[in-house]
């Protein structure tokens, strides 16, 4: 069957982050400077919006809080070697961390701390020439380019982190998005014995980069805990520590992106439509700490943007007793997995990998609710280019 290819156009926001070059004090002076204005001016307008809504009931908005800037550069004349828009920005975030609050997105917004990390946001104003970037009112600064920025820069955040400072752009691009194929369809199950396994028989072991670093973290730690808080001891062990926490991070994303760009160049997905929070939450601390260090959501959030861009499907199905539930005959109990790592069908016999049938059952799932005349009324998700699934399943062998 032949497909056409580039048949949709859509625009969508990606990032690149690198790191910068920052080998002048002076130029290390004036990011610490930015960023410590920056959170200056959040905490400032955080503490009067807490007290206008104690003493009058009243909720500030951005731009009542943006006419008071002239006011505060007076007051703090430092204020005025930052760009106007760096302290804007301040402002804008914390408008955007109410919304949060107030759709039941986000917890009350807390106030900035220097221990938390440094950071600030340019809207615009940002040029790029080979390996330098310009940031106004600091200049320009060479970085580590690993790739090229492809699309329209619209913002760029600078922060400090535990091996140094690094910018992150966002970015504005158009792609092409194939056309939508139905007949290259796997299903997964996300586990901790293994990462993930596929309804075609392989499996990805887990990694666990947290626990393979849980010792020298602990040791960090302990040097950590006997220092005196706030010191400058304390905050040259607290960066030792969060040094340690990067490279975790690192690794992981690492292994993230290679995995889930190898499934999604050649594959549509159908996967469980986990809660990761309430799975997370009702179990013991160690699986706990096992659950989280796989980043199942990032994983899948990874999974699905990649999938939508390659023109293949990726569809959540119910995870409803997918592990007790026999791939071949459909036969459910939970005399079906008495051991971990086997399951055993009580109804037809089928001895098979508990994941591997895992995987094969979530793909009979997402087939069914393909055969389906609409998607929406089984409370499944599909993400992709075409809405239209009964199209589809006429284009497709599969169905």
């Amino acid at each position: 069957m032949k497909y056409n290819y580039l048949l949709l156009n859509r625009q969508v926001q990606r990032g690149y982050k690198f790191k910068l070059k920052v080998r002048s004090k002076a130029i290390q002076l004036k990011l610490t400077h930015f960023s410590g204005c920056y959170r200056l001016i959040y905490n400032l307008a955080l503490q009067q919006r807490i007290w206008v809504w104690n003493q009058r009931k009243v909720s500030l908005s951005y731009a009542t809080q943006c006419l008071e800037l002239p006011r505060l550069k007076e007051e703090f004349p430092f204020l005025r070697e930052v760009h106007s828009q760096v302290l804007q920005q301040a402002l804008l975030d914390l408008d955007r961390a109410f919304r949060n609050y107030f759709e039941g997105r986000a917890e009350f917004p807390r106030f900035k701390k220097r221990k938390d990390g440094a950071s600030f946001r340019y809207p615009q104003g940002v040029k790029v020439e080979g390996r330098r970037v310009y940031l106004p009112r600091i200049g320009w600064i060479r970085f580590f380019k690993s790739r090229e920025i492809e699309g329209k820069i619209k913002q760029a955040t600078v922060s400090m982190e535990a091996d140094g400072w690094f910018i992150s752009f966002s970015v504005e691009k158009d792609i092409d998005i194939p056309q939508m194929r139905l007949d290259n369809l796997i299903g997964i199950d996300m586990g901790i014995r293994n990462f993930l396994s596929t309804s075609l028989g392989w499996q990805v072991e887990n990694p666990l980069y947290l626990d393979r670093h849980l010792r020298k973290l602990a040791k960090e730690q302990r040097r950590l805990s006997r220092k005196k808080k706030f010191s400058r001891n304390w905050f040259k062990q607290l960066r030792r520590v969060r040094r340690v926490h990067k490279k975790i991070s690192n690794s992981r994303n690492d292994f993230l992106h290679k995995v889930s760009t190898s499934i999604a160049k050649s594959h549509g997905v159908v996967v469980e439509d986990l809660r990761v929070k309430k799975i997370s939450g009702s179990r013991t601390s160690t699986l706990n700490r096992s659950i989280l260090d796989s980043s199942w959501g990032r994983f899948l959030q990874f999974l699905e943007y990649k999938c939508s861009e390659r023109g293949h499907l990726f569809l959540r199905v119910s995870p409803r007793h997918t592990s007790q539930s026999c791939s071949k005959c459909g036969f459910s109990s939970p005399e079906n997995r008495k051991d971990v790592g086997l399951f055993i069908c009580g109804s037809c016999g089928l001895r098979e990998d508990a994941d591997i049938n895992a995987a094969r059952v979530i793909l009979k799932r997402g087939l069914a609710v393909l055969n389906c005349s609409t998607v929406g009324h089984t409370g499944s998700k599909a993400s992709g280019v075409w809405t239209n699934v009964q199209t589809m399943k006429e284009e497709s062998h599969v169905l």
